[in-house]
């Protein structure tokens, strides 16, 4: 909670309103000053209405002068639906906004502290992959389990079994949970997100990024081969194993980028007996010497 107060407010419209203020916070138990640049949507009614901040991007519900944080959880546009579905009237846009259970969910700070600590590394600021194990355990999955990959997209991990505190704490925030059960609980609908072809899409082209080693453009061979295995396994991707095995008997080297999202493609477009495939389509090289491959070993017989 914050103690805040205006100094100056813009003019005042029925859409919105400019308020520039002076914001007191805890932090590492001492309280620092910090000024931030508020937009209210919304009409104002003395000094209630529902804000966000756009310097840090962090949402907040200002009510009756007390600052209620609900990080990344009330956003411009979820404000303005709130606003629009009570036609304007502030009070009935907080009863839209408390009946909407994807939007209710809040999370303490403390709590999150809490449990990054827990599993933080003694040595560096960061979650490592002893943490990651202890976390692991803790949720009762196994760490190889590709919800864990579902986790890190919505943490926006940088790297493999790697979670900085920003990364950990904006992840579990984002997600509404600030406890282990909560998270335990939250692992089904997380790992449900795979069936959505657009989000499996998102997760699948992150996975190429947070997987490689830092500092190099390509993805090791076998790592690429690691996680084509993980996510292939959701989508039961018949070629999978034989593009595996082609790989390693005729490739043998890093994967690049355009490899690894036009494979999706291809899996995705190009039945299991190739019989759409299109020799003179712009498909990587590598995919078609897989095509050559497959006919050559009998695996797929080639069309008339």
């Amino acid at each position: 909670m914050a103690d805040c107060g205006c100094h100056e407010r813009g003019k005042r419209d029925p859409e919105t309103l400019i308020l520039h203020c002076l914001a007191r916070r805890a932090v590492s138990r001492h309280w620092k000053c910090l000024e931030i640049g508020w937009k209210v949507l919304g009409t104002w009614m003395e000094d209630v209405g529902i804000i966000y901040i756009l310097r840090r991007h962090i949402s907040l519900l200002f009510l009756h002068g007390v600052v209620v944080l609900y990080t990344e959880l009330i956003s411009e546009k979820v404000a303005l639906q709130s606003l629009k579905a009570s036609d304007w009237h502030l009070e009935g846009a907080f009863d839209f906004f408390y009946s909407q259970p994807q939007i209710r969910a809040v999370t303490d700070s403390r709590r999150l502290e809490e449990l990054y600590n827990r599993y933080k590394d003694p040595y560096v600021d960061m979650i490592m992959v002893d943490g990651i194990s202890l976390l692991c355990n803790d949720l009762q999955v196994d760490p190889q389990d590709i919800v864990m990959l579902v986790v890190s997209w919505h943490m926006k991990a940088a790297t493999m079994c790697e979670f900085s505190r920003q990364e950990f704490i904006s992840g579990l925030q984002s997600l509404g949970v600030d406890s282990i059960e909560k998270f335990r609980e939250k692992l089904p609908s997380l790992h449900a997100e795979l069936k959505d072809e657009n989000k499996f899409r998102e997760i699948y082209n992150f996975a190429f990024g947070w997987a490689k080693d830092q500092g190099q453009k390509s993805l090791a061979l076998d790592t690429a081969i690691g996680m084509w295995q993980l996510l292939f396994a959701e989508k039961h991707w018949p070629l999978v194993d034989h593009w595996c095995q082609f790989l390693q008997v005729r490739h043998n080297k890093a994967i690049s980028r355009d490899t690894w999202s036009q494979l999706l493609e291809f899996a995705k477009t190009i039945d299991p007996q190739l019989s759409n495939y299109d020799a003179e389509g712009a498909w990587p090289y590598l995919i078609d010497e897989f095509v050559e491959y497959l006919f050559e070993n009998g695996i797929v017989q080639r069309k008339n």
